[in-house]
C-alpha cells in the first residue's frame, strides 16, 4: 500500500492511503476507526479535499447515543464508505467481531433505526471547483423522540462544531428536510421527552468507544 505525504494542516496530521478506499473484501467493514479530537478534524479534511486536482468523495459519521457521542472519519481516513462507517460504530460499541457484507448491513440498519446520526460529506465532483459540503441527519427512531441527554449529546456536537458548519457554508438536513444547524437544535429540543427510556435499545452493554456524555463539563468543572 503506498502513502502520500502526511498533510500537516492546523496542526492535524491527515495520512491518505492511496488507491484504498476499503471497497472490496473484509477491509471494507473491518477497519479501527479513527474518531475526531475536535473542529481542527473537520478543517482538516475540508482543507485536503480542496487541494486535490481530481474528483474525490470523502465524508465522516456521527451517532448519539443516550450514553455518548461517536464522530469518526469514515474507513480509510475519510475516503470510505459511510455504510461501512456506521456499520463499524455499531458493530464496536455492542463489541461484535469481524464483520460481513451482510453483518454490515443489518448493522447498519439497526443503528439507523435507533439512534440520531448523521453523514458528513466533504467532495468535489470535478477537480477544479470548490468541496461540496453536507452534514444529514436522520433519525429513524419509532416514535421520533429523544431522552435529554440525546439532546445534550447533540449540543456536544453544536458547541464544537455548528460555527465551523456555518462559516464553511455546509448544507444541513434533519430527515432530508433542509434547515440551518440552528433550526435542528430547535427541532431535536422539542423532541425531547423526559419520561422516554431507551434502555433496553441495545439487549447488551454499550462500550463506551467515543465521548461520554457529559464528559467536557465534567471537565470545565474540574479546572
Amino acid at each position: 500500500m503506498e502513502y502520500k505525504e502526511d498533510k500537516y494542516i492546523n496542526g492535524d496530521i491527515l495520512s491518505i492511503a492511496k488507491g484504498s478506499h476499503y471497497g472490496n473484501g473484509e477491509d471494507a467493514y473491518n477497519f479501527k476507526l479513527v474518531l475526531f479530537s475536535g473542529a481542527s478534524n473537520l478543517i482538516s479534511l475540508i482543507h485536503h479535499v480542496s487541494s486535490l486536482a481530481e474528483s474525490v468523495e470523502y465524508g465522516a459519521s456521527l451517532v448519539i447515543t443516550d450514553k455518548q457521542l461517536i464522530l469518526t472519519f469514515n474507513g480509510d481516513m475519510g475516503a470510505g464508505s459511510h455504510n461501512a462507517a456506521l456499520a463499524r460504530i455499531y458493530a464496536d460499541m455492542t463489541d461484535q467481531g469481524k464483520l460481513g457484507y451482510y453483518d454490515t448491513i443489518k448493522c447498519r440498519k439497526i443503528l439507523e433505526s435507533n439512534f440520531l446520526n448523521a453523514r458528513i460529506y466533504v467532495e468535489k465532483y470535478t477537480p477544479t471547483e470548490s468541496p461540496t459540503k453536507i452534514v444529514a441527519f436522520s433519525f429513524d427512531r419509532e416514535g421520533r423522540r429523544i431522552t435529554p441527554r440525546e439532546f445534550q449529546g447533540f449540543m456536544m456536537f453544536y458547541d464544537e462544531y455548528a460555527e465551523l458548519l456555518k462559516r464553511e457554508n455546509f448544507d444541513v438536513s434533519l430527515m432530508g428536510k433542509q434547515m440551518s444547524i440552528d433550526e435542528v437544535k430547535e427541532v431535536l429540543e422539542a423532541l425531547i421527552d423526559p419520561n422516554l427510556d431507551v434502555s433496553n435499545i441495545l439487549h447488551c452493554e454499550e462500550r463506551i468507544i467515543g465521548t461520554k456524555i457529559g464528559e467536557q463539563e465534567e471537565k470545565k468543572q474540574e479546572r
